[in-house]
């Protein structure tokens, strides 16, 4: 009995265009854009997986966070990633993925609440490789960090978009949509333990060891004229 091929729906190949619409306008990507650059789901196919862990943590002063659950096969081997990055839908710059080793403490506190941890990270499957890929299947998740200040309007549990854009050696372009959540959770805690651990300023004099400004003179007590001795 033949096997019968997976293949995009008409819904998934439209919100595929659509995405890729989105990327050339914003002059990202120098991969193309025509039809083989649609994914083809008989070399591999990505998909999210547990949406209530997928995050975007917004960590202070613009800097984010992204964590995507998802799961990766691939069912032919030979083609190769040369390029990966996120791309938010509400800030026109690319999120990282090859920084993590610089990150590594942000890393621990955005996936230490996900049912596996620690985690297997996918980046290693999409930046620094140097062989194609193998036939596989990975469950992990995706971790983007960078500079992606968000608008006002968005609050904790706004749904977002991300787009993971792969190129291949041939410069073609591919382009996964992934839905997140705003979660400002890490920023919250890390304000409570700089809170918690602030020194505590007294009023109070501490005695013989109180602070000398530089420029400050000592006074000492002056001496105490002593009695003349009686004269017998």
């Amino acid at each position: 009995m033949p096997v019968r091929k997976p293949r995009l729906t008409r819904t998934e190949e439209t919100q595929f265009r659509a995405s890729l619409s989105y990327l050339k306008q914003m002059g990202i990507g120098k991969g193309s854009v025509e039809e083989q650059s649609v994914p083809d789901p008989e070399r591999y196919t990505l998909e999210q997986i547990d949406y209530e862990f997928a995050r975007v943590h917004d960590l202070n002063d613009g800097d984010v966070a992204v964590v995507i659950p998802a799961k990766l096969i691939v069912r032919k081997p030979g083609f190769m990633i040369t390029d990966a990055y996120l791309v938010p839908s509400w800030f026109d710059w690319k999120i990282d993925l090859d920084n993590l080793e610089n990150n590594e403490a942000i890393v621990r506190e955005i996936t230490q609440g996900l049912p596996i941890f620690p985690p297997t990270i996918l980046n290693r499957e999409f930046v620094g490789r140097t062989v194609p890929q193998r036939p596989c299947q990975i469950q992990g998740v995706i971790i983007g960090t960078g500079y992606s200040p968000f608008p006002a309007k968005f609050h904790d549990e706004t749904t977002v978009t991300v787009w993971l854009v792969l190129e291949d050696e041939r410069d073609n372009l591919f382009s996964h949509e992934f839905t997140v959540r705003v979660d400002r959770s890490v920023m919250r805690a890390r304000k409570r333990r700089r809170e918690f651990y602030a020194p505590v300023k007294s009023t109070k004099s501490s005695g013989l060891y109180d602070k000398v400004e530089p420029d400050a003179q000592i006074k000492f007590p002056e001496e105490v004229p002593k009695k003349p001795a009686k004269r017998n």
